[in-house]
């Protein structure tokens, strides 16, 4: 069995921003985007030959939890245009008309929602391919649930990550927080960046053994125990909960034909 989840606005904002450059005209744009986005599922199934597939929207009104934990979470983040807003509901439909499952909540992001289901069907053992850009997915991946770019066109192989980041799996979560996301509007630690993040890392393991076991006399160090509120609540909204009821099963994920262009 292998089970497909598409992050579906992930897929869709990167094919839109590319039509949007092309297509002034919006009953153009809108037929030539979903053109375009039909061929991507299509392509999606031939590639990857799921027996199981979904695709997981974000809800129009953003109301998760990480926003009610830091309102200014996402704050700067580009406002998706009216024409693509305004599309979505026709773009779901007509997905879920042609067989592909698609699946939105009014009150849990789409991260946490692959994260609940990947994790869920892989301690079934079930194979997952996660469909999206968003490289904290590693923080997921493991023998059973793998990672799949669809604009490069190739799976994100976990172990080439991590060994060009020469950290292990587990260490992921405190880089991440301790770089913040710019895209999410998290912060994280204030002056430290990619290389001396590592650099920690590398050294000691994770940040707790860090701040337990080193004196401030290294600079790295002492700016994230002068900023370890910040800190915790990065690694807070970067990580995924893998607890959520989601209310289908995975009968009804099955995988019945190909999308009609």
């Amino acid at each position: 069995m292998h089970l497909v989840i598409i992050d579906a606005l992930n897929l869709i904002r990167r094919i839109d921003a590319v039509q949007s450059k092309h297509n002034s005209d919006e009953a153009v744009l809108n037929s030539a985007r979903s053109k375009v986005l039909d061929q991507a599922i299509n392509k999606l199934q031939q590639r990857l030959n799921p027996s199981h597939s979904i695709a997981i929207f974000d809800a129009p009104t953003p109301s998760s939890w990480r926003y009610r934990r830091y309102p200014e979470y996402k704050a700067k983040r580009k406002p998706m245009s009216p024409n693509l807003q305004s599309a979505l509901l026709n773009i779901r439909q007509h997905w879920q008309e042609q067989g592909l499952f698609c699946y939105i909540n009014a009150v849990d992001e789409a991260d946490d929602l692959i994260a609940t289901l990947a994790s869920k069907a892989a301690e079934q053992q079930v194979n997952v391919t996660i469909v999206s850009t968003d490289l904290g997915f590693h923080q997921l991946t493991n023998p059973r649930v793998q990672l799949y770019d669809y604009f490069k066109q190739c799976y994100l192989d976990q172990r080439s990550y991590f060994d060009k980041l020469n950290l292990q799996p587990p260490q992921l979560l405190d880089y991440l927080a301790l770089i913040g996301n710019s895209g999410a509007n998290i912060p994280g630690v204030a002056g430290v960046g990619p290389k001396s993040a590592l650099q920690v890392l590398q050294r000691y393991g994770n940040i707790e053994t860090a701040l337990n076991n080193a004196d401030d006399s290294v600079t790295t160090l002492k700016k994230i125990r002068d900023a370890v509120d910040d800190f915790q609540l990065a690694k807070e909204l970067l990580s995924y909960r893998l607890d959520i009821e989601l209310g289908f099963s995975l009968r009804q994920l099955r995988c019945d034909r190909q999308i009609s262009t």
